[in-house]
């Protein structure tokens, strides 16, 4: 990675970093670690509300490099520290479109949700959006 930020040496394909790690920790039976730079699981995972909303704006401002110049993809973490724009953002991404105080209720269900495990996957949150109350689902267009 250095040597393609510091010195924009192309020579390799870091797109395959990532399968690559994943190969060596299963032949090698070491597991790599969560928090691992690059090529670890939570290498792009994003959960607490300010850091999201940046990370959502501009992701440069926590990720120097994109997740996918090496094979990974960002995760944002639905917890108790999840703001508003990360639900606003997963929300659009699962076809929900909700209005801002509809977006408020959610995040104190997810957060009195989180308070007794650590995430919430999509499918909890799905469960979350349609037992809420005068809801209003607008799926979006082909």
């Amino acid at each position: 990675m250095a040597l393609r930020l510091q010195y924009g040496l192309e020579r390799y394909d870091l797109t395959k970093i990532k399968d690559l790690s994943k190969l060596v920790e299963t032949y090698s039976a070491v597991p790599v670690a969560r928090n691992k730079a690059v090529v670890g699981t939570n290498a792009f995972a994003h959960e607490s509300g300010i850091h999201v909303a940046a990370v959502l704006e501009e992701p440069r401002t926590y990720e120097l490099y994109s997740p996918e110049m090496v094979g990974a993809a960002r995760h944002i973490i639905i917890g108790k520290h999840t703001g508003s724009k990360a639900l606003k953002y997963i929300t659009q991404r699962m076809g929900y479109y909700l209005k801002d105080e509809e977006l408020v209720d959610l995040s104190e269900r997810v957060k009195m949700c989180s308070e007794f495990k650590h995430a919430i996957n999509c499918e909890e949150l799905r469960k979350l959006i349609l037992n809420m109350d005068n809801i209003e689902v607008i799926y979006p267009g082909p």
